[in-house]
């Protein structure tokens, strides 16, 4: 159904794939379906190229394979993709506003944070759970190859290179939440904040914004939690005062008002 039949051309599409050739009559007795809404249900199936009918009087009907019926689908889905693509990059979009705004689905999510971990610039921080991590991780990788820098707060072990990772210290009291969270904030410039169920597409609450107020606060917050976990695991392992004002030297690219999103921000409110 999610591909476009209705509920009666699923069902009937199934049964004749167990049970070609058949005619519309004893599917629908087969069934227990009215006679001539499956005869309906038969003739629209023709028309989408799911079912092939016998030509010498037979009335018996057969379901084509569904590899073929996928393949014609995903050939006509690209032509409708390019043409609705081709209307639509002729209209202008409105610019980007301050509001927060609500996502309303896991996949709904994952998709705006590729999107925004593919048009980052400069810098990018990150706050996930090893489920979102995974689910993004190809992606943060590319905005590491493009010379953005990532650094990220994690919660379990990771093999991403080129990321700057700090394990949080209290990552096995977090994982009593109910649920997953991925958070970051992209060139200082646009956030996003989600707390999802472990499990299926549903979200607890996500949140997205270019507010440039609110990535300035949450980079800052950020920023320094992740720097306070790094000097605490410095601290712990009896590290030199050198090396502890070498890291803080290394994380002071992440401060609020080195970002892209707080330069535009002073630039708009300056006197």
């Amino acid at each position: 159904m999610a591909l476009g039949f209705t509920e009666m051309e699923a069902t009937v599409y199934a049964y004749l794939i167990e049970n070609s050739p058949a005619t519309g009559y004893r599917a629908a007795q087969d069934l227990d379906k009215p006679i001539a809404n499956t005869y309906k249900a038969i003739k629209s199936l023709q028309h989408k190229g799911a079912v092939i009918a016998d030509d010498t009087g037979t009335k018996l009907c057969r379901a084509v394979p569904y590899s073929e019926v996928l393949t014609s689908l995903e050939s006509a889905f690209d032509r409708w993709r390019s043409k609705a693509s081709t209307a639509l990059s002729r209209l202008q979009p409105v610019a980007d506003d301050e509001g927060v705004y609500s996502l309303g689905s896991r996949q709904q999510v994952l998709d705006r944070v590729r999107t925004m971990l593919g048009r980052a610039e400069d810098a990018i921080l990150l706050d996930a759970f090893p489920g979102p991590l995974e689910a993004i991780a190809h992606d943060v990788v590319e905005a590491t190859r493009r010379g953005v820098t990532v650094t990220s707060q994690i919660y379990g072990p990771t093999e991403l290179e080129d990321v700057e990772f700090v394990l949080n210290a209290h990552a096995e009291e977090l994982r009593r939440w109910p649920g997953d969270w991925l958070n970051l904030v992209c060139d200082g410039s646009e956030l996003l904040l989600a707390f999802m169920p472990s499990e299926g597409d549903g979200v607890h609450q996500a949140l997205w914004s270019r507010s440039p107020f609110l990535c300035w606060a949450y980079q800052s917050a950020l920023a320094g939690e992740i720097l306070a976990a790094r000097l605490e695991q410095l601290l712990e392992r009896g590290a030199s005062t050198a090396e502890m004002t070498e890291t803080i030297a290394r994380f002071s690219r992440l401060k609020a008002h080195e970002s892209v999103g707080y330069k535009s921000l002073a630039e708009r409110f300056q006197s």
